[in-house]
């Protein structure tokens, strides 16, 4: 598309999908032609199980099945208060705070009922290069940046990794 026809008031003036009503009960083919016209709106419905998948993992409702990991690894000193702003930018006020015990590192801890805290968990990782997180636990599971290809591992004697309704990032 040029940037012309992307200025034009028509293309600037569609309302994004939070702004077409009742777009959660609309078919997906129509709720996306409400924001995007195409030629055929029926395209759009091959992506539906990938996107009620991907919802999933990203929302928290499939626990432990978001990870990634960073070719450099993550380095440098954990930038856990801007990552505490940006999460309460994104969720909300959460309940965090910061915690550390003589010998450990620095730790974010964040309150947040299930699913909502697979979900922070999920965007601790999925951000842990910005804010140099090298692990996050939630629900008796930790990801580590070093080995963050692993995804999640079920850690159930250490007793650092969160479990219950708090999140830990460090």
């Amino acid at each position: 598309m040029s940037c012309p026809r992307v200025r034009s008031p028509w293309h600037t003036r569609r309302p994004a999908l939070a702004g077409v009503h009742g777009y959660r009960q609309l078919p997906v083919y129509k709720a996306a032609q409400a924001v995007q016209r195409s030629a055929d709106g029926y395209a759009y419905i091959q992506y539906q199980p990938q996107a009620f998948r991907m919802s999933a993992a990203f929302t928290g409702r499939k626990a432990h099945s978001v990870w990634c990991w960073s070719p450099g690894g993550s380095s440098g000193s954990p930038r856990l208060s801007q990552a505490d702003a940006a999460l309460r930018q994104t969720f909300g006020s959460l309940g965090a705070r910061k915690a550390s015990s003589p010998g450990d590192a620095p730790t974010l801890v964040v309150h947040a009922p299930q699913p909502l805290g697979w979900a922070v968990a999920t965007w601790l990782v999925t951000h842990a290069g910005k804010y140099h997180i090298r692990e996050v636990s939630c629900d008796g599971f930790r990801w580590r940046a070093s080995s963050g290809s692993d995804g999640w591992i079920k850690d159930k004697n250490d007793k650092n990794v969160a479990i219950g309704d708090a999140v830990q990032a460090s």
